[in-house]
């Protein structure tokens, strides 16, 4: 699962290895404590969209009940200022002529960088540490995460290294 925020809208998509997507599967969006913030439902290209009304960390579960389930956390401080329960104003300040651009990601992301390119450099660094924080994230879970395969590769190349050891000790004792 991958999700971003734009504006207000947590926009994402699920996908199965493979290039296969869930969809019509239904992604639940939840705070912290459990509390749930409400649902969406997967489309036929597993992308989802979701208003953000509250101005808390969103924990993302997609199930697709057959054994597939992702969990991710969009946190607070990747929503806009101001949504009840957030932080006062903790966004970087992004000047009003740019704001609307920013804020509804008018014409996609490369019509947002031009629209900002030369114009405000420090609204141009906000856009783009907000835009590009998810797949950082992303990337710290994952170099955190011991994987299974990981496991198994250790244990072949330590008893490849008990084979070579074996081999020479048996080509030793034959001379």
């Amino acid at each position: 699962m991958f999700a971003t925020v734009e504006g207000a809208e947590i926009v994402g998509s699920a996908y199965f290895g493979g290039g296969r997507y869930p969809q019509g599967v239904t992604v639940r969006f939840s705070a912290p404590d459990g509390r749930e913030l409400g649902t969406a439902v997967t489309g036929a290209d597993g992308g989802f969209r979701f208003l953000a009304r509250e101005g808390v960390d969103h924990v993302i579960v997609v199930n697709s009940g057959d054994g597939h389930r992702a969990e991710m956390t969009v946190p607070a401080r990747d929503l806009p200022p101001g949504l009840p329960g957030g932080a006062p104003n903790s966004a970087p300040a992004v000047p009003v002529a740019m704001a609307s651009v920013v804020a509804t990601g008018e014409g996609g992301t490369g019509n947002d960088l031009a629209a900002l390119a030369g114009r405000d450099l420090a609204a141009l660094d906000a856009l783009l540490s907000r835009k590009l924080r998810p797949i950082e994230d992303q990337l710290d879970a994952q170099d955190d995460r011991i994987a299974f395969h990981d496991i198994l590769g250790g244990i072949g190349y330590i008893l490849g290294l008990v084979g070579l050891a074996s081999l020479l000790l048996a080509r030793r004792a034959k001379n």
